[in-house]
């Protein structure tokens, strides 16, 4: 089996860590544009590989759990999902949940939900006025 082309830089161990929490976009941008559709790169001592465009990502959504699992490869959602759910679910199961999970995942969906939530949060702060307490905050 051939392995996709890997991006090249890092650390040692931490890989992409770094630039990948900083500005993940960047990164896979500048793996798309370096080494195509598919390609890996390092993230914390694993070998990530990355599917970018329609036709990578439909190879990977469409192939059978034979030989690509999603199921496998987004077992971390199943603490966000919950137990039963999606990932976590039996095969039949989680096809049925995905059917209504997608079309809440498109690009143009999550695109609105992000204008939502910068409208609520500038409605909430519109009201705090010009003094207050400052806070240091850091994720």
């Amino acid at each position: 089996m051939t392995r996709p082309p890997e991006l090249s830089g890092g650390l040692p161990w931490l890989g992409h860590a770094l630039e990948f929490r900083r500005n993940p976009v960047a990164l896979l941008g500048r793996g798309r544009a370096r080494l195509g559709d598919v390609f890996s790169f390092r993230l914390a001592g694993s070998r990530v590989t990355a599917l970018t465009g329609p036709r990578a990502q439909a190879a990977f959504f469409q192939a059978p759990d034979d030989q690509l699992s999603a199921r496998e490869v987004y077992r971390f959602m199943i603490p966000i999902f919950g137990r039963g759910v999606a990932y976590d679910a039996v095969p039949e199961v989680m096809d049925e949940q995905m059917g209504f999970f997608f079309p809440a995942l498109r690009e143009e969906r999550l695109q609105a939900y992000a204008r939502v939530m910068q409208d609520e949060v500038e409605r909430y702060c519109h009201g705090w006025g010009e003094s207050g307490k400052s806070i240091s905050w850091r994720p």
